[in-house]
Formats: C-alpha cells, sequence, structure tokens
C-alpha cells in the first residue's frame, strides 16, 4: 500500500474495510456525513458537538474523530476542521492536548460520559 497503518486516508473510515462487519462498524463508530448536518464548522468558533474534529465535520464525536485527533497530535499535525471542538477535557483551557485525547477515548470506549455541549 502506499499509505501507513490500517486504514487508507483516501477512503472514509465508513467505507473502509472494517464498515459492515466489525464491533466498531456496528456500534455505529466509524460515523457516517449525514446529508443536511452541518459539514463546516460556525465562523464564530465552536462546533456543534464537542469531539467532532474530522473533516468533515457531521455532529457526531466517533472513531474518525479519534483518528483525526491522534494524527493531528502526533502523526501529520494536520489542522482539525474544528480547532474549538477539539479542546474536550474539563476545564477548557483554549489548548488541545493529550487530555483532550484522553476525554474522546474515555467518551467513545470506557466511560461514555456525555460531553458538555459547545458553547
Amino acid at each position: 500500500v502506499t499509505y501507513m497503518g490500517a486504514f487508507d486516508p483516501s477512503v472514509s473510515l465508513a467505507s473502509s474495510w472494517v464498515a459492515d462487519w466489525t464491533f466498531l462498524s456496528d456500534g455505529g463508530y466509524l460515523g457516517e456525513v449525514a446529508a443536511g448536518v452541518g459539514n463546516t464548522c460556525p465562523p464564530a468558533g465552536c462546533c456543534v458537538v464537542p469531539g467532532d474534529v474530522a473533516s468533515p465535520a457531521d455532529a457526531v464525536a466517533d472513531i474518525s474523530d479519534l483518528t483525526a485527533l491522534i494524527d493531528n497530535l502526533f502523526i501529520s499535525l494536520t489542522p482539525l476542521a474544528c480547532n474549538d471542538a477539539g479542546d474536550i477535557a474539563a476545564p477548557k483551557d483554549g489548548l488541545v492536548d493529550i487530555s483532550d485525547l484522553t476525554a474522546l477515548i474515555d467518551n467513545l470506549f470506557i466511560s461514555l460520559t456525555p460531553l458538555a455541549p459547545c458553547n
């Protein structure tokens, strides 16, 4: 393959090899951009849902957002679709860092603690 890792960056996770048969797919963790759902961040700042940092934004925090956050922090440093939505951990400090990654992992896979809405 011409990319590192398990996922081709040119293919959406919902269309990748894990779709329609894995726990991530069956549990709705892969995400899908729904027609009519905001696909860009509001110009004023915060996205609709904390943790929704993948591009395009789909108003859901899911595995594609976790992948985007890991990529942003450790791999390509690619800008997030909405930096404000990446500041997940409380208290909000205006930075996107490892505490925010930990909060998103906790939300998606461990405690399922609801994320406070953007404000």
